[in-house]
């Protein structure tokens, strides 16, 4: 009965010790996951300030290209009135009438086609030309201005939208200036 006692103490020893390295590993573990969640933790938040600096970055990045954009347009517009004094004197009223068709022209390359509208309707209050004459004109100042920049004009597809079809209602149904011919 003493060796079994003895040898049940023994295997307590044994179990008690077994529990006290499982415990240390236990531990040991416990320290590794705390210090790979910190480290996890750390990583996320140095994402997070890399992904707001990137979004920064792409925001200076489109701001820097609206900029270029607009500087682009402006001094395709330059050139563009340039090339219209030279030629032949012109009244100022048609020198703004030709300015606003090319506005309307680049809203319409841009496809803004709202902004297209308005820049047409404006240019009827300076035009040279009868109503039936100034939409001739527009088109055709369309096709020759996407012809100098060497890029294809679908007059169809404009005639089809419904900002040109709002603004030949108005075209139409304009009164005759006392300045047209």
């Amino acid at each position: 009965m003493e060796e079994v006692l003895e040898q049940s103490q023994s295997q307590l020893h044994q179990t008690q010790r077994e529990f006290k390295e499982t415990q240390l590993q236990l531990h040991a573990t416990q320290l590794e996951l705390n210090f790979t969640n910190t480290q996890l933790h750390q990583i996320q938040r140095e994402l997070e300030d890399a992904n707001t600096q990137l979004h920064q970055i792409q925001r200076e990045l489109e701001d820097a290209n609206t900029k270029l954009h607009i500087r682009d347009r402006e001094s395709e517009r330059d050139q563009f009135q340039k090339t219209l004094a030279p030629h032949q004197p012109i009244q100022e009223s048609h020198m703004q009438y030709e300015l606003l068709v090319w506005d309307a022209w680049y809203a319409y390359q841009n496809e803004n086609l709202i902004q297209m509208q308005e820049c047409l309707k404006q240019s009827l209050k300076c035009t040279p030309f009868s109503p039936t004459e100034t939409v001739l004109k527009w088109i055709e100042s369309f096709s020759k201005l996407a012809f100098k920049k060497g890029e294809g004009f679908d007059a169809k597809s404009l005639t089809n939208s419904a900002e040109w079809k709002q603004l030949m209602s108005r075209v139409l149904v304009a009164k005759p200036m006392s300045h047209r011919s």
